[in-house]
Order: C-alpha cells, then sequence, then structure tokens
C-alpha cells in the first residue's frame, strides 16, 4: 500500500479515475483496498440511518471474518451488514472502450440511462445472486446494503419505484436497503437511503 500522505492521495485519485464511470466506490486487487471503500459505504449509511429513520447504527466496524462485510450495533445488539455496488458494468466497459462517459456521449447516455424496469430488474438481481450464495451455506444476515453511485439514477425515481414496487423477501437477508451517493439537491445531511423490505430497527 501507499506510504504518504501524498502518495495515498494521488493512489485514491488515480483509483478514481481509473473506472472511468461510477469512480466513487472503485475498488482494486490490493490488499484492504476494498475494505477501506465498504467501511467508508458502511459509515455513511449508519449516517443516514439515523437521519432517515430516526435510530443510531453505531461503532462500524470491517469484519476481519467476511461474511458479512461490516457490523455494527443498535441498542447495544450487534448487526451483519453485507454489501453489494450496483453498477453499470457496460458503462464501465464502453467508457474504457472510448475515453468517454455517459455525460458527453449521447449513445453512451440512452445505453446506460435508467427506468423504472430496468432499476426493479437490477435491484432483483444483485439480491438473487447474493441470495444463491449465501442461501446454499445456510447463512442469514439482519441486512444487505445496496450502494450506488450511478449519475443517472436520481433520488427522486428510486423513492418513486420502490413505493410502486413490492420486492419478494429472500431467506438470507431479513432487511435490504438503497444507499446513493451523495447528492446535495435530495439531502445537505446525508446520503440518500431507502427501504427496499424489511426493518433493522428494534422491534
Amino acid at each position: 500500500m501507499v506510504k504518504s500522505s501524498d502518495e495515498g492521495l494521488r493512489y485514491w485519485i488515480n483509483l478514481t479515475n481509473s473506472r472511468g464511470h461510477v469512480g466513487e466506490f472503485a475498488t482494486a486487487n490490493t490488499t484492504g483496498v476494498t475494505e477501506i471503500v465498504e467501511l467508508s459505504v458502511a459509515t455513511e449509511f449508519a449516517k443516514a440511518f439515523g437521519f432517515v429513520f430516526g435510530v443510531k447504527l453505531e461503532n462500524i466496524a470491517g469484519n476481519p471474518h467476511d461474511p458479512p462485510d461490516c457490523i455494527a450495533e443498535i441498542d447495544g445488539r450487534t448487526v451483519q451488514i453485507e454489501l453489494v455496488e450496483m453498477v453499470d458494468s457496460q458503462a464501465i466497459a464502453m467508457a474504457k472502450k472510448t475515453g468517454r462517459t455517459a455525460r458527453n456521449d449521447v449513445h453512451q447516455f440512452e445505453v446506460t440511462k435508467w427506468d423504472e424496469r430496468r432499476f426493479v430488474s437490477k435491484i432483483n438481481s444483485l439480491i438473487d445472486k447474493k441470495q444463491r450464495r449465501y442461501q446454499t451455506k445456510g447463512r442469514e444476515f439482519e441486512c444487505l446494503l445496496i450502494y450506488t453511485g450511478e449519475p443517472w439514477l436520481l433520488p427522486g425515481d428510486v423513492s418513486k419505484w420502490l413505493s410502486s414496487n413490492e420486492f419478494e423477501h429472500r431467506d438470507s437477508f431479513r432487511s435490504i436497503y438503497i444507499l446513493m451517493s451523495y447528492d446535495p439537491l435530495y439531502s445537505q445531511d446525508h446520503y440518500p437511503l431507502f427501504n427496499i423490505y424489511g426493518d433493522l430497527r428494534p422491534s
């Protein structure tokens, strides 16, 4: 890993730029990098959770015995948080191939823009993939956190689409949430956070 603060800053800038699309959550095979990104996401989740649901999610920490990716506490109770990123792999491939993004390429925008059908399908696909992985192992977690920085996916649309669609509960996850990247037009206090199903709060 990098040593000096300047080297560290350059490393993260280069990593962010390397993906060409949604660089905010880019990771690498370098030891510890994914864990740093996941812990950062979980920390923002905890902050947003307090604002949105009025309950403190505390003592966020990475889990050295992954899975799950992170652990936290609610009212002294340990909760397990598994994370998964929702990102458009096609947009990443196109950005790397052309050196352009959907922000400055009309064709790429048309290919990568989001609508309700695509959003619901992608959410279900991510959940099903995680479900298949852990169901065979008999594992169950309190929370699956989907996080995304997709630039053309707007909080207002996500809120509307989640309200008009019901998602099947999966055995491996008691609750599922989606955390979006910071949008000051939505909130200056926290990242946009929405519930997909279940409830992480104490009963």
